[in-house]
């Protein structure tokens, strides 16, 4: 059974947009603040390109987190699209991601394997590649001036 493709709810001038766009992200027409915001259905291949790009940087993928890095791929692609930095984009106008459909994507993915974390949060971890992830809450400096 096929998964219907990435931004299936959003609007026409939305879906028009639509196009593959830097490091395959798909880009998104900004949701000017103040009006509600559409959700974004992302793709496996997007969560896998999140999650390495949390893993280059080493943070432990949370379902928060890889949340939040979709979010600024989907700002940074569009904004290139634009002719913009990368950097310029905000990632608060990009499109909310459908944390439901993150965690199925998670739980059906034979790349992830998903850990439950406190409450409902969870975490994944790329099968087969080492996971070397800096403690945010830890006092120890692993990178000393």
């Amino acid at each position: 059974h096929r998964h219907p493709p990435s931004f299936l709810t959003m609007s026409p001038t939305a879906l028009a947009a639509r196009g593959k766009a830097a490091r395959g992200f798909v880009s998104a027409v900004a949701v000017p603040k103040g009006q509600a915001s559409e959700m974004m259905r992302v793709s496996g291949a997007e969560v896998l390109l999140a999650v390495r790009s949390l893993y280059a940087d080493e943070l432990k993928p949370f379902g928060r987190v890889i949340l939040k890095r979709i979010r600024e791929k989907v700002a940074g692609a569009h904004a290139s699209a634009q002719g913009l930095p990368a950097e310029e984009a905000d990632p608060e106008t990009a499109p909310r991601v459908d944390p439901r459909r993150l965690r199925q994507v998670c739980e059906h993915s034979r790349r992830l394997r998903m850990f439950q974390e406190d409450g409902r949060e969870f975490s994944v971890q790329l099968i087969g590649e080492p996971a070397h992830f800096v403690d945010v809450c830890s006092t120890a400096d692993p990178y000393p001036e």
